[in-house]
C-alpha cells in the first residue's frame, strides 16, 4: 500500500526541508509547493490525503487556498493542517483539522499529520497478513 501523500506548502525553503525530512522519516510521501496558486493546482492534480500549509503564502494565501479547494468536490474533504506564525485564534474559523505554531517540534508534526492520515503499519518483507497465516 502506498504511503499517505502530504502536500506541504510553505514559502520558506528551510521550513519545507525540515517538515519534509520529518514526514518522510515517518513514512509519508511529501509533495512540496511554495505558493498558494501552486498549492491549489497540485492539490487538484495529486489529491493528497492531507495538506500542511502555511497560512501566509505568496499569491493566494492559505485562507484563500483552503476556500478555493473547499469549493471543489474532489478536494473539499482533504484535511488541512495550518503551519504558521499566526495565532491559533487567527486561524480558527478556517475549518482546519489542526494548527501547528512555527517553530514546530518533530513529534508535534508527526502526531498532527497521523491524526488525519495514519501511516499503515509495515509488515516485514515476505510475511502474510494476519488472516492468511496458517
Amino acid at each position: 500500500m502506498a504511503p499517505p501523500r502530504v502536500l506541504l506548502a510553505d514559502d520558506e525553503p528551510a521550513t519545507r526541508r525540515q517538515a519534509r525530512e520529518i514526514l518522510t522519516g515517518a513514512g509519508f510521501e511529501v509533495l512540496e509547493v511554495a505558493d498558494g496558486s501552486a498549492l491549489v493546482i497540485t492539490a487538484c492534480d495529486a489529491r493528497p490525503q492531507v495538506i500542511l500549509a502555511d497560512a501566509l503564502l505568496p499569491g493566494l494565501d492559505g485562507f484563500e487556498a483552503v476556500a478555493e479547494l473547499r469549493r471543489h468536490e474532489a478536494t473539499a474533504a482533504i484535511p488541512w493542517l495550518y503551519l504558521s506564525t499566526l495565532s491559533e485564534a487567527e486561524t480558527k474559523t478556517q475549518g482546519v483539522a489542526r494548527f501547528l505554531m512555527k517553530p514546530f517540534e518533530r513529534q508535534e508534526v508527526i502526531e498532527a499529520v497521523q491524526s488525519v492520515a495514519p501511516v499503515p503499519a509495515q509488515r516485514p518483507e515476505g510475511s502474510l497478513p494476519d488472516d492468511r497465516r496458517g
